[in-house]
């Protein structure tokens, strides 16, 4: 229901939330930005990809027109999880924290969506199931993931991520999303 509530607020543009962010016209210009963003920190950060970060680009680029679809700015908090949300000793929703990439953009990338962390039914009967019925809701989704999990993989460099069972998860989360797409690695 949370995520619904935030979902529901509606924008004028897209992109990052906050007023020195830049803003664009469209999600799908929006979110190739973001998608341009961490790819060019994979770049910087010289991160182990599986394949070049400029065949991720045309990856993006070629499957982008499902984005055209999103027509209205909805607010995303984009990290909305159980240790996100404040409660008191009643078990009162007092706060949501951690927004620091929240953004004005499709309601569909928010994590929960993502086939990555799949939720149960609660979650949709809180949210509403009707998402799962948007037109190019399944295409949209395979983005958002592919592009999350290229974040956990270039995160691991950005953040020197020395755990190596965590580098691992995020290298299995890039393959298995890259696997539901029928993309291969070099």
């Amino acid at each position: 229901r949370i995520s619904r509530e935030i979902n529901r607020i509606k924008g004028d543009r897209y992109g990052l939330f906050g007023a020195d962010r830049p803003h664009f016209p469209t999600w799908k210009e929006a979110f190739l930005q973001l998608v341009e963003d961490i790819l060019a920190d994979g770049e910087d950060f010289q991160a182990p990809l599986p394949l070049p970060v400029d065949s991720f680009r045309k990856i993006f680029r070629d499957r982008s027109d499902c984005l055209d679809s999103v027509e209205e700015p909805a607010l995303i908090h984009w990290d909305l999880h159980d240790g996100n949300v404040v409660v008191d000793g009643d078990m009162s929703i007092t706060g949501i924290i951690d927004c620091d990439r929240a953004m004005w953009g499709d309601p569909a990338i928010e994590v929960y969506h993502s086939a990555l962390f799949p939720q149960g039914g609660a979650f949709y009967e809180g949210y509403g199931g009707d998402i799962l019925k948007q037109e190019g809701f399944v295409p949209r989704r395979e983005l958002y993931d592919l592009y999350l999990a290229l974040i956990f993989v270039i995160e691991c460099e950005s953040r020197s991520v020395t755990d190596p069972g965590h580098r691992e998860w995020a290298q299995s989360m890039l393959s298995r999303q890259m696997n539901t797409m029928g993309l291969t690695a070099l």
